[in-house]
């Protein structure tokens, strides 16, 4: 069966496949899960804050992702709840460290915002998908 979402959309072209987006509850990641959720996959996201009203997902983890700890929390439920993945869409990028003053604190306590949040996709690829 065929629908428009703004356009065809195969309603199991991705039927069986367990799906993962992080940062899916706003803009370009909320799009990705909607298609992918019409589209007949099982589908979980990943936000800081909790899932907006209206919004439905097979599973859901609220967990910042820029940590190690955040990280963990996404593998630990995915493995728990659905035993793997079959795709990884890695939405979630890094922040720009805005002032001097704040890059400056930062760097001299080696607490890199930037680097931590962007290290995410390499420790979740390596974890679901490994060499």
């Amino acid at each position: 069966m065929t629908m428009t979402y703004p356009f065809p959309v195969s309603a199991d072209e991705f039927k069986g496949k367990r799906v993962l987006v992080t940062g899916g509850t706003k803009g370009m990641g909320q799009a990705m899960v909607r298609r992918f959720t019409l589209s007949g996959a099982s589908v979980a996201t990943t936000a800081r804050s909790p899932l907006p009203d209206g919004q439905a997902v097979a599973l859901f983890v609220q967990t910042d992702i820029g940590t190690a700890a955040g990280v963990q929390d996404v593998i630990s439920r995915i493995q728990q709840e659905w035993g793997g993945l079959d795709i990884l869409v890695n939405n979630v990028g890094g922040r720009m460290l805005r002032t001097a003053d704040t890059r400056r604190s930062l760097m001299t306590t080696g607490r890199r915002r930037s680097t931590s949040t962007c290290w995410h996709p390499f420790v979740s690829t390596e974890h679901f998908y490994p060499a």
